[in-house]
């Protein structure tokens, strides 16, 4: 094959190229299943009270770097505070709460993509029950239990 051939057969891949990316694109615009297009799927923060002894939980989170605040919430005893989130494409996306039902100010983690994005990418919900013992993150397949951070 020719150096001009040779041309020609890559002038025509980028023609076909170009011509079905915008088609690719709008397909991936409008598909109602964005689990498999990562960068515009939300992640759903589910945080349910179960304290105990009917103490109601006070919640204040924010993101890592402190743009986005999400303001004081108070959940009553068995009831879920929801919000979501946008994670970046870096994967460096993070959210931290604090709380506090009385004894002291606990925090956790509360969204860490490089910890979470597998473990709620399956549902987009990350349903965390938090417990004096620290917050439990369950998927419906499991549940991983952790720490307070202070």
């Amino acid at each position: 094959m020719t150096t001009r051939q040779q041309s020609r057969v890559i002038s025509a891949a980028a023609v076909v190229l170009l011509t079905l990316l915008p088609t690719l694109m709008a397909t991936a615009a409008t598909t109602t299943d964005r689990r498999w297009w990562p960068l515009d799927s939300y992640v759903k923060v589910w945080i349910k009270n179960e304290i105990g002894g009917g103490r109601p939980l006070k919640i204040h989170c924010r993101s890592r770097d402190d743009d986005d605040d999400l303001n004081v919430h108070v959940v009553k005893p068995h009831e879920t505070y929801r919000f979501r989130i946008l994670p970046n494409i870096f994967g460096t996306t993070m959210f931290y709460c604090s709380m506090d039902w009385g004894t002291g100010l606990h925090w956790f983690d509360i969204y860490d993509q490089g910890r979470d994005m597998h473990r709620c990418r399956h549902t987009y919900y990350c349903t965390w029950i938090v417990k004096e013992t620290g917050p439990c993150l369950t998927n419906g397949e499991f549940t991983a239990c952790y720490q307070w951070k202070n």
